[in-house]
This record gives C-alpha cells, sequence and structure tokens, in this order.
C-alpha cells in the first residue's frame, strides 16, 4: 500500500522506532487477519527501508533488533502468517534469505530437530559475525 510506504518513510520524523514496533506488537495480538497483515506489511517496509536502525551501531539498534525477534519468535508458529513472518526476519539478517529460513515447505510444526536447528542457528547468526577475533 503506498499510504504504508509514504508512513515508514517519513516515521523517524514523528516517532521513536520502539514505539512504534511495540505499537505494532501490540496490534498483531488482535485476532483479525487483516489486521495481522497489515501489521506484517508495515514492518516488512520498516525493516526493508530502516535497516540501519536495527544494527548495533545505531543507538538503541540492538534493542529494536531484540524487539523484533522476540516477536517473530513468539508468533512464528501462526500457521497463516509463519512465512511472512520469516521473511522479517530474512530481511533483518544480513545475507540470510527467507528461502534459506524456510527451507521445508511445510509449517514450523513440521520441521525435524535438524531444521528447527539449523533456523535457530540462522536467527543468531547476525550475532556470531560481530564477534571479534579478540573476544574469543
Amino acid at each position: 500500500n503506498e499510504y504504508q510506504k509514504q508512513f515508514v518513510l517519513v516515521y523517524p520524523s514523528i516517532m521513536e522506532d520502539k514505539v512504534l514496533l511495540q505499537f505494532l506488537i501490540s496490534k498483531y495480538d488482535i485476532d483479525a487477519k487483516l489486521i495481522k497483515q497489515r501489521v506484517i506489511n508495515v514492518m516488512l517496509l520498516i525493516v526493508k527501508y530502516h535497516k540501519h536502525r536495527f544494527q548495533d551501531d545505531f543507538e538503541g539498534g540492538t534493542e529494536l533488533h531484540e524487539l523484533i525477534i522476540n516477536f517473530i519468535s513468539s508468533n512464528c508458529s501462526d500457521k497463516t502468517f509463519n512465512k511472512q513472518l520469516l521473511s522479517i526476519l530474512g530481511s533483518l539478517n544480513d545475507g540470510i534469505s527467507a528461502a534459506m529460513l524456510t527451507e521445508s515447505k511445510g509449517q514450523i510444526a513440521e520441521l525435524s530437530p535438524k531444521q528447527l536447528a539449523k533456523q535457530l542457528c540462522a536467527i543468531e547468526i547476525r550475532l556470531f559475525k560481530q564477534i571479534r577475533l579478540y573476544n574469543l
């Protein structure tokens, strides 16, 4: 939706990222498919156009990243929207596509333990990439 895109492009001048994300997360809890779909669409746009805001070198970026990760983790069992939620994660993490995260064509509950472990590793790969050699 063009209005959603326009809003996402200007929201940083209107409100803080955390306030918007918390609002969207609260709206996702409403049991209506249309609202959930809109929340996901806006989150995808936020991650697409403001990816830098979720990085560690951006003030509050780590907290925003954790907020989205926790949101996706707690809702990825939603059979209707799990692929879209994982696509947010794929957009958020550098170099990880949603296709890699959804290796299985089935639902999350149908994943084998090995496939689930791969997905959990993919979620945390961004953190692993940031470990410097002297930290080991």
